[in-house]
């Protein structure tokens, strides 16, 4: 429900985004979503589409830079899930282990 309200804030605030204070507000939401939900990261990217797809250049260069930032420390930060650093070799252990039971 948490990541809902953070979406459609950040699309409210993009929509208004020709004004700094909305697009700052729309950074704040970006940067808490995907912490709030791991999808948040896929909605960035789409966030980034919408400024595209509207014509807002000025703001879409700076949101890919963030997207970029966002995204690598967030799965930087998950090192025995899939994320950049793949499977860890404890994971592998434990499924083995799973198997011969």
């Amino acid at each position: 429900m948490g990541s809902l309200l953070l979406s459609s804030l950040l699309f409210y605030f993009l929509s208004n985004a020709s004004s700094k204070k909305w697009f700052a507000g729309a950074v704040v939401m970006g940067v808490i979503l995907p912490y709030s939900n791991g999808n948040g990261v896929y909605i960035l990217v789409l966030a980034g589409i919408f400024l595209l797809l509207v014509g807002n250049l000025q703001r879409a260069m700076p949101w890919g830079l963030l997207v970029v930032v966002i995204g690598c420390s967030f799965y930087w930060g998950m090192p025995t899930a899939i994320g950049l650093a793949g499977y860890s070799g404890e994971e592998l252990s434990i499924v083995k282990k799973c198997k011969t039971v």
